[in-house]
């Protein structure tokens, strides 16, 4: 396989060294842990010893983009292990790169990789600039059965009201018209009652660009 496909973020990792740590500090069962909470299928390695599991487990972190996370965890894990020895110099610090990956798969989870997206269209309304469309997107996706409802919000010029939307078929979302950008929250209620505000600010931009 290609290391053309890895992350330039990790091109700097010593990946010797890094399996090496792995095998010195985890066992076969403390390796099974981490497959199961980095959602990796352990018995889809191959390998039957532990070093051979080793290589499989990074071979496909660089495979799918998951090498940062991988030394997230070990770090997480294994604190007592100075884990950014497996990484060469470089000229900016690798480790505000892991955080900041591990701060966007966070927000990811807490949203249930549910986003709120929008589309412009031609006005129906006689001094408007535009018809937007908002609505959820569930990322990679496109089932929303799990949402009970989502309630959109836009402000003063909505007459601060919450318009409640239920599941359509599938589809979450509502039409307005607007003269101006807005900003759009919109908190999402799912079926065990776990809740997430989201926010979408609605641009003009591209509807401008597209008139232009």
């Amino acid at each position: 396989m290609s290391d053309s496909k890895i992350y330039p973020a990790v091109s700097a990792v010593d990946f010797v060294l890094l399996r090496q740590h792995i095998a010195d500090a985890f066992n076969k069962s403390d390796l099974k842990v981490a497959c199961f909470d980095l959602k990796i299928k352990y018995d889809n390695l191959a390998g039957e010893t532990l070093d051979e599991k080793v290589i499989e487990l990074i071979d496909y972190c660089k495979r799918y983009g998951l090498v940062l996370s991988l030394i997230r965890y070990c770090e997480e894990k294994r604190p007592h292990i100075i884990w950014v020895k497996s990484l060469a110099p470089q000229p900016t610090p690798l480790r505000e790169e892991i955080q900041r990956e591990q701060q966007r798969r966070d927000i990811q989870k807490q949203q249930r990789y549910v986003h709120l997206v929008h589309t412009l269209h031609p006005p129906q309304t006689p001094n408007q600039r535009f018809d937007i469309l908002i609505y959820l997107m569930r990322q990679r996706e496109d089932k929303l059965s799990d949402i009970r409802y989502a309630e959109f919000f836009f402000g003063k010029y909505w007459g601060n009201n919450i318009f409640r939307v239920p599941d359509m078929d599938g589809f979450m979302g509502m039409t307005i018209a607007a003269y101006g950008p807005v900003l759009c929250t919109c908190k999402v209620v799912f079926h065990d009652n776990y809740d997430v505000i989201l926010q979408r600010y609605i641009d003009f931009e591209m509807g401008d660009r597209r008139v232009e």
